[in-house]
């Protein structure tokens, strides 16, 4: 998330700390979606029906441990018509709107590519959900909650999707430099519960400059803290001295409020 400090980053990530693994709730949260995205792409992780009312029975338990132990996606069989109901509204949205057919495209690919720091080049790597070959880039983002323009505005901005948007526009760029100024990154927001509403995304100028100083800025903190060493001492907490934290707006308008009421 763009809010963690590089030590948390060195603490998730699989060649440095590797010490932080997803807990079984996260797991359980992730994993609809997890298979929405396998569903609509045609590809990712195969999924494991498991045939039981919920996940509290030790035999339902059971088998979403082995399914997990073999690298595939627990879904309760109840849950599987929503989710492919789901699917279909994302490949149709994409069709209509977009023209785009997910059937042709390379899905949840790796791409490695090099980006410039004032220490080097940085090795990044990243597995865009879907793109052409021809600079169009789709990343499905799927949620049981709104799918309003504004709330998806808003899961960009407080989300690593603002970085997205710059870090595989540019992934792409790398594979064929000839799509420099002519990638179009499109977040396909979907609901994995009916309506099964799809609201399509692009970041307007001003979010893609947010997005590729954001994405700059990481790639510079990433090379300085590498440059010093692979031990956590080398990536820094969120502040290294106490801080203070200042009163919002909103909250001093309200005690104000509150002291004027009881003064009355």
């Amino acid at each position: 998330a763009v809010t963690e400090c590089m030590r948390e980053v060195w603490a998730r990530h699989r060649l440095l700390g590797n010490c932080v693994a997803p807990s079984a709730e996260k797991l359980a949260r992730m994993e609809p979606g997890s298979a929405l995205h396998s569903l609509a792409l045609g590809n990712g992780k195969r999924i494991r029906v498991v045939e039981a009312k919920d996940w509290k029975t030790e035999a339902a338990r059971e088998q979403r441990a082995v399914a997990r132990a073999a690298g595939e996606i627990p879904i309760l069989g109840k849950d599987m018509g929503d989710l492919e109901m789901a699917a279909a509204h994302i490949i149709e949205n994409l069709r209509t709107q977009l023209d785009i057919s997910l059937e042709r495209g390379i899905a949840e690919q790796k791409i490695y590519w090099n980006e410039p720091s004032s220490v080097g080049d940085v090795l990044c790597d990243g597995i865009p959900d879907w793109h052409d070959g021809h600079g169009n880039v789709i990343d499905l983002k799927t949620t049981d909650g709104s799918v309003h323009p504004d709330a998806c505005a808003k899961a960009i901005v407080n989300s690593a999707a603002i970085i997205q948007d710059c870090a595989y526009r540019n992934a792409i760029v790398s594979q064929d430099p000839s799509l420099a100024g002519r990638t179009s990154m499109t977040f396909a927001f979907a609901q994995r519960k009916e309506p099964f509403c799809v609201t399509l995304v692009r970041c307007d100028g001003a979010m893609q400059h947010i997005g590729e100083t954001r994405w700059l800025r990481a790639v510079e903190l990433w090379a300085q803290c590498l440059a010093k060493g692979r031990e956590a001492e080398h990536w820094p907490q969120h502040t290294q001295r106490p801080i203070e934290v200042h009163a919002p707006g909103w909250l001093l308008v309200r005690e104000m409020e509150l002291e004027a009421a009881e003064n009355e």
